[in-house]
């Protein structure tokens, strides 16, 4: 989706590409009334960030759990401007040579807390697992 973005100006993507494969073709090809931008294919790319950096707000806690996982093609990213209540923070997610990701506080104005926490939707998170993830983050931060 990313490389897809940036082939067009401001990576506004059309709403409807052909879906050829990279070694095949160099441009995945456009439909030819395919509206730009479409709003709902425009908030993809957001989602997607929100995703891989496990985002989910708790606004009346002033809290933010994070659980970000950082494919190979994206070892850093900061996220700039977080609004959390009256808080706002920037945060830094970086990839370490082990594959396993972390994440540091760069900037905070007001009350919030980060902590590490995987999505109250997960299968994999056991009790113990997001109670050391909590103590952690706590510690550290």
């Amino acid at each position: 989706m990313y490389d897809l973005a940036r082939l067009w100006p401001g990576g506004r993507a059309p709403e409807c590409v052909g879906g050829y494969a990279r070694e095949d073709f160099g441009h995945p090809g456009t439909y030819p009334r395919a509206n730009i931008p479409q709003a709902w294919n425009q908030s993809v790319l957001p989602l997607m960030v929100q995703c891989l950096l496990g985002l989910a707000p708790f606004a009346p806690l002033k809290l933010l759990a994070v659980d970000p996982i950082l494919p190979d093609w994206l070892p850093e990213i900061s996220v700039n401007g977080i609004r959390l209540g009256d808080a706002t923070l920037s945060l830094r997610f970086q990839r370490d040579r082990h594959g396993e990701s972390h994440f540091e506080i760069t900037a905070q104005e007001g009350t919030a807390r980060v902590v590490r926490q995987p999505w109250v939707e997960s299968f994999s998170a056991d009790l113990w697992g997001r109670f050391g993830d909590l103590v952690e983050s706590i510690r550290n931060h």
